[in-house]
This record gives C-alpha cells, sequence and structure tokens, in this order.
C-alpha cells in the first residue's frame, strides 16, 4: 500500500510510521503524471455530466420499459467505460470503508441467489445495480478535486430541474412529447419514479443556494428548487411529500446545530424572493386553471386517514393505497419469519409471494389480472430476499453515511461549505423514508444518484484530511490490462443491453397483440422474442395462451410448464395450463392444475367453475355441481356461474331450479343469448310454448350465430305451427 504523500524518510520507526499514515488532504502533490490529470481530466468531467445529467432524461419510444431499461443501459455502458478511463488515466485503487458494506452487499446477494428458486429474477434484479456501484467505484478510484465535486452536485440538481420542467408542463399543457404511464412522471415513466428524484434533489438544491458565492448560480438553485417543489406537489405522491416534510425537519435541525454563518449577497436575497412567487404561483394552477393548493392538500390527508382506519373503497381502490401496502407487508413479515437469516433468495419475493398474500391478512386485490411484483417497501423486500446478513450490510453503509457527515461538518476549516455533506444526508434520508413506501432501490436512477452522493462524501473526506486514506498504485501493465478488461466489458454490455432493448420493444407488441386477441402475432413474435430472453417467463406465458387460443394445446402446455419450473406458484400459468390439460382430454391432469390453483386462491371462484365442468366431463355430475356452487358462493353475481349451475339442473331434469338459475342469469346479463336459449328449453319442457317462443325470439334477436341457431329457428317454427317439441331436445 501506498500513502497519498512521498515524503522524505526521517529516523527511526516514527518516521516510518509517518509514511504509512499520511493524511489525505494532500493526496494529490505527488501522484504520476498530473500533467495528463490537468490535459485529460475534462474528458472524466464529460463522462459525469454524461451519466448524471443526461442519464436520467433518456426514454426510447415504441418499448414497454421505455424509461427505466434505457436509463439502466445508458448508465451501466458509461459507468463502465468511466471506470476504464479512471484504471487507466489515473491508475490507482483507493481503499474506503465504504467498499465493505456496498460489494458486501453485492456478493451476498448475489451468493443467496444460489437457493432463490428463479435465478433469472436474482440476475435481474442485481443486474439494476452494477452500474450506480461501477459509478461509485470510478469517482471513488479519481482524484478528489475540489471542482469537480461541485460539479457532480451540479449535474444531478440540474438534471433533477430539468425533470422538473417537463413534469410541470406534462401537468398543466399536457406535454406531449414524453410518453407517461402514470402522469405527471418527466422521463420515468410514472409519477411516483419522478418524486424519487425531487425528494433526492431538493434538500440538494436548498443546501447549494446557502453555500454558494456566484450571484447566477444563486438563481438557479432558488428557482430550480421552487421548480423541483412544485412538480412534486404536482406528482400528488403522499409518500414523497412524507419524505420532504422529513426533509425539512431535518434542515432546519441541521441549521440549528451548525450555526453558521452562510454568505446571503442580495443576489440571494432577490432570487429567494422570485423563487418563493414562482412556487406560490405554480403551486396554484391546474390543468383547469387556478385551484388553491390546501383544498388538494386537504384532500390527501383525509384519502390517508380513510386508507389507514380502512375504508373499503379506499383500501380495495389499487395498490397504492395505504391500507392495502399494510396487508402486503404484514404478508411479507410472514415471508421473512420463515426465512429470517438467508432470505429467499435476490429476486425472488415475486415467485413466492403468491402462497403468502392470505398468510396474515387477506390481500384483496390479488387476481389473475393484478399480481405483486414490488413489495412497496425495499427494505421489507430486500430482508426477506437477502435475509437479516443482507440487511445488517445495508444497515452498515447507513452508519458510514452518518459518520461522514458528522465528520464533515465539524471540519468547518475548509473551502466547501457544511451543508455539502449535510444537504447529501438529508437527501439519502429521504428517499430511505420514501423507500418504505414505494420501492427506489428497484429502479436505475435513484440508485445512481445514491452512489454518486456516497462518492461525493468519500471524496470530500479525501479532500479535507477527514481520515486517513491508502491506495495502491498500478504499474503501467496492470493500467492499460485492467481499463481493457473494463473496456471490453462495456462493449459486452452495449451487446447485451441492444437485445434487451429490442426483446422490450417485442414485448410491447405481445402486450398489444393480446389486447387485440391476434394469437398468431404472439406466437410469431414471441418466438424471436425468446431466441434474445428465453428466460423471460412472461413471454412463456403469453405464448402458451395463444397456443391455446389457437388450439394447440398440446404446445400450449408445454409451454406453461417451462413458465412453472421458474415461477411454481404462478397462478396465471397454472390456470392456464388447466385449460390446456382439458383442451387434450387429459382431465386428472386438468383437476390438478387447478386445485394447485385453489392453494394460491381458495376463492378463486373461475378456478372453481372450471374444475365443475371437467368433473361433468368426467361423468361425476355431483363433484360438478359442487364445484358450480362453490364457485357461486365466492362470486354471486357472476352470470356464467348462475347459467352453469342453470344449465346443469336444466340438463339433470330439475326444471324448477333450473327455471330460478337461468332467470337469475338473465336479471345479471339481459345479454345473454345462450340464457334465454336454455331458459326456453325449460318453458318448453313446462309446456309453456308462448313463453319459450319469446325466449327463443330474444335469443336469436340478440345474437343470431349463437351455437346451434338452426335448431332454435326450427324448434321457433315447430311452436309457430303449434307443434310438438322433443323435450329431450328442445333447443339443442
Amino acid at each position: 500500500m501506498k500513502n497519498s504523500k512521498s515524503q522524505k524518510p526521517k529516523q527511526g520507526k516514527k518516521a516510518a510510521s509517518n509514511i504509512s499514515k499520511t493524511p489525505s488532504v494532500k493526496i494529490h502533490a505527488k501522484i504520476p503524471a498530473e500533467g495528463r490529470v490537468k490535459s485529460l481530466g475534462w474528458l472524466l468531467d464529460v463522462l459525469i455530466f454524461l451519466i448524471l445529467f443526461i442519464g436520467p432524461q433518456v426514454f426510447l419510444t415504441k418499448h414497454y420499459d421505455f424509461a427505466n431499461l434505457p436509463q439502466l443501459a445508458f448508465i451501466h455502458i458509461l459507468s463502465t467505460l468511466m471506470l476504464a478511463f479512471v484504471l487507466f488515466y489515473f491508475g490507482r485503487l483507493t481503499w474506503s470503508l465504504y467498499y465493505i458494506p456496498i460489494f458486501g452487499f453485492l456478493i451476498w446477494a448475489l451468493i443467496s441467489i444460489s437457493w432463490g428458486h428463479n435465478n433469472y429474477e436474482g440476475i435481474s434484479t442485481i443486474n439494476l445495480w452494477l452500474g450506480p456501484v461501477t459509478l461509485f467505484f470510478a469517482l471513488a478510484n479519481s482524484p478528489a478535486d475540489s471542482n469537480r465535486i461541485t460539479r457532480i452536485l451540479d449535474f444531478i440538481f440540474a438534471s433533477a430541474v430539468v425533470s422538473a420542467i417537463i413534469g410541470c408542463l406534462q401537468y398543466l399543457t399536457k406535454f406531449p412529447f414524453v410518453p407517461q404511464v402514470v402522469e405527471p412522471a418527466a422521463t420515468f415513466a410514472n409519477k411516483n419514479m419522478a418524486a424519487h428524484i425531487m425528494v433526492l434533489s431538493i434538500p440538494l438544491g436548498i443546501g447549494l443556494l446557502f453555500s454558494t458565492k456566484s450571484n447566477w448560480k444563486s438563481f438557479f438553485y432558488a428557482i430550480g428548487t421552487a421548480l423541483l417543489l412544485a412538480f412534486l406537489y404536482y406528482t400528488k405522491t403522499k409518500a414523497a411529500w412524507l419524505a420532504f416534510l422529513v426533509e425539512a425537519v431535518l434542515f432546519g435541525f441541521a441549521l440549528l446545530i451548525l450555526r453558521q454563518k452562510f454568505p446571503w449577497s442580495m443576489a440571494k436575497q432577490i432570487s429567494s424572493l422570485l423563487a418563493i412567487l414562482v412556487l406560490g404561483l405554480l403551486l396554484n394552477l391546474s390543468p383547469y386553471g387556478w385551484s388553491p393548493a390546501f383544498k388538494e392538500i386537504s384532500s390527501k390527508v383525509q384519502l390517508v386517514k380513510g386508507a389507514v382506519e380502512g375504508e373499503e373503497e379506499k383500501e380495495e381502490a389499487a395498490y397504492g393505497s395505504v391500507g392495502l401496502r399494510f396487508a402486503i407487508w404484514r404478508n411479507t413479515l410472514e415471508m421473512i419469519k420463515d426465512r429470517p437469516i438467508l432470505g429467499f433468495g435476490l429476486g425472488n419475493h415475486k415467485v413466492f409471494y403468491p402462497i403468502y398474500h392470505r398468510k396474515a391478512v387477506v390481500e384483496k386485490v390479488f387476481s389473475e389480472e393484478a399480481q405483486l411484483h414490488n413489495v412497496h417497501n425495499d427494505y421489507l423486500q430486500l430482508f426477506s430476499e437477502t435475509g437479516a446478513i443482507g440487511f445488517l450490510f445495508l444497515c452498515f453503509l447507513f452508519i458510514l453515511w452518518t459518520l461522514s457527515t458528522i465528520r464533515l461538518a465539524k471540519a468547518t476549516k475548509h473551502e466547501h461549505s457544511a451543508l455539502y455533506p449535510v444537504s447529501i444526508y438529508i437527501a439519502i434520508i429521504g428517499i430511505m423514508v420514501n423507500a418504505f413506501f414505494c420501492f427506489p432501490s428497484f429502479r436505475a436512477v435513484p440508485p445512481t444518484i445514491v452512489m454518486a452522493f456516497t462518492a461525493v462524501l468519500f471524496l470530500l473526506e479525501q479532500k479535507h484530511g477527514i481520515s486517513t486514506i491508502k491506495f495502491i498504485q498500478l504499474s503501467k501493465t496492470k493500467r492499460i490490462a485492467s481499463a481493457l478488461v473494463f473496456f471490453v466489458l462495456a462493449g459486452f454490455l452495449s451487446v447485451y443491453y441492444s437485445n434487451l432493448l429490442t426483446s422490450d420493444r417485442y414485448y410491447l407488441m405481445l402486450s398489444s397483440f393480446e389486447k387485440k386477441r391476434n394469437w398468431t402475432g404472439i406466437i410469431d413474435i414471441a418466438k424471436k422474442e425468446l431466441e434474445l430472453e428465453p428466460h423471460r417467463a412472461k413471454i412463456r406465458s403469453y405464448l402458451g395462451r395463444a397456443y391455446i387460443e389457437s388450439g394447440k394445446c398440446k404446445e400450449g402446455a408445454e409451454e406453461l410448464k417451462k413458465v412453472i419450473a421458474y415461477y411454481p406458484y404462478h397462478m396465471n400459468a397454472l390456470l392456464n395450463l388447466g385449460v390446456a390439460y382439458s383442451c387434450t382430454g387429459e382431465y386428472e391432469k386438468a383437476i390438478e392444475s387447478y386445485k394447485k390453483v385453489l392453494e394460491i386462491k381458495p376463492d378463486y371462484a373461475k378456478v372453481h367453475n372450471n374444475i365443475g365442468h371437467v368433473y361433468l366431463k368426467l361423468g361425476q355430475t355431483e363433484k360438478g355441481l359442487e364445484a358450480f356452487k362453490e364457485a357461486e358462493k365466492y362470486s354471486p353475481s357472476d352470470p356464467s356461474i348462475i347459467l352453469n349451475i342453470g344449465t346443469f339442473y336444466l340438463n339433470s331434469g330439475d326444471v324448477d331450479n333450473a327455471l330460478q338459475y337461468l332467470q337469475k342469469a338473465i336479471s345479471l346479463d339481459p345479454r345473454s343469448a345462450i340464457a334465454y336459449k336454455q331458459l326456453a328449453s325449460v318453458y318448453l319442457r313446462k309446456n309453456q310454448k308462448e313463453k319459450a317462443k319469446e325466449a327463443l325470439e330474444k335469443a336469436l334477436s340478440l345474437d343470431p350465430n349463437l351455437p346451434g341457431a338452426n335448431r332454435v329457428k326450427e324448434v321457433l317454427e315447430l311452436i309457430k305451427k303449434d307443434m310438438i317439441v322433443e323435450e329431450s331436445n328442445a333447443t339443442n
């Protein structure tokens, strides 16, 4: 290990000790090739600018994941190139205590994949963090240059301001140039994701405003922060509002504790006043004109209160409701209780959650259409996946953030304001609060900003001699070799992400084709996508269903079995596999598959209904009726279930019960031609020909091409001629 400063040796052991523990305050004094640092240092700044300023603004149209995936690709590839440049150009490896929790957690998370059921999900998850960690490592091994530290923070803040401008335009004017899923989202697809960036950047803007001595920067920081606050308000994201409230309180305490005088020039006074006016104006504007802010805030407070108190309509509204999140969290705690030390393996919460979705509290939204992908609480999700060991690494990282901030805040005799580290720390606290209710850790940009903040804290410690810094100076051969490795890796990543983005574009087409029921198109596209992403189970799920809908049930079953191999509790795949087996005449296997669905969701009426049909095909009529009745218990207003029971009674000769159920089916679905047709059979068996005639005419008017339409027309003619209709085959 080499120290950060070359010294002439002195006599005795004391001199040797000094050489190995020289404070890092003079770390740049004798670094080899300092001339190169000055000549090409700008290239490092360009890469930082691209990653931190441009990276969050990247998006692609005509893709399913049009925001997060392109941002991840951009950040990961450029961070790898930056590390290659840093290792080659500066040629040193600096030791940091931050390496222990960061790389320790990554290594442990990687190890946890080995006992996770689904390795693909674990690898996909860890890939989210490799770009941000690579960025941290590259910055940590670059010189602790004061101007560069400020530029890093400026780039983060400026990018957030651009996002805020786009978001405000989206909210106020329906800005059409950036795609969105839940607006206003800036370039992050969803407003909740955009709110993460605001939470990370608002404390930074305030800290920079207090610290700067530049007049023009005072205006930039003040008005920029006002825009961030306005956009945060426009997102109407309760978790982000709470995070900002915590940040505001912490900032107030920090100012009281520091008792540091900050330059407050005339420019700052004017810019602050202007920022207040801009913020006041924006808070009271809406897409419909003037709209006082206090009304919106009051309604949000009532919404939270209602969800917490368990109002049914609030609790069942969406995954975003507070009440539903509590249910998800309580069920996840049951997962943690089962595997508290090792966890289920990185990325495997979603694999096992279906069998836990009603373990502590019945999660009411869980269904064929809506299944959980994220816990909306990063702490519970990471604990359930990586266990207590992984969680301890993250706790250690938080302790280091805290210690760095305290040490830097106490060191007042340096060129950077104490609010640099304090604002960074408060921003990290803010996103940690947000992470209690959302999943910023599983997106591309928030971890990138957090890792950049961590690098800044480390660089500030280097720059101002807060802690002893040691580094290894690489030889020319090692510099070239290490740089070449990461340069080649960047090339591989480019190919890898190119395939992912192409696959993602195909995936959007799959979603579109499913809505249009274009099963042939799904089969063609899914095959192409599987060549690029063979382990993406959702593709095989689409393909399996498309085969079934196309009449190729054996092929569908084979694809669905592959899905279940990766996701043994994938309810939709198990359901469709039951349909496929029923289609091929493998009725026992169909029932077995359906029963696995019921182990996950016992109140799934559709599956009970399907089981009833299979039992009838097996000739087990009593079990069939029992299954239909079970379906009715869980979904008494489903007209198809009521129709099935009515048809069962009709075929069994119980015309009175058949009449009761068929009339109920029609009351639930007045446009059901089949129900009217079956009802006509009941009337004929009761010798009520006029009512039968009316029912048949109604059936044909609703659907002239209904199954058995020709027989219906024959029966109508017979009734009109007052001829006898054979009761056993009245309309079939």
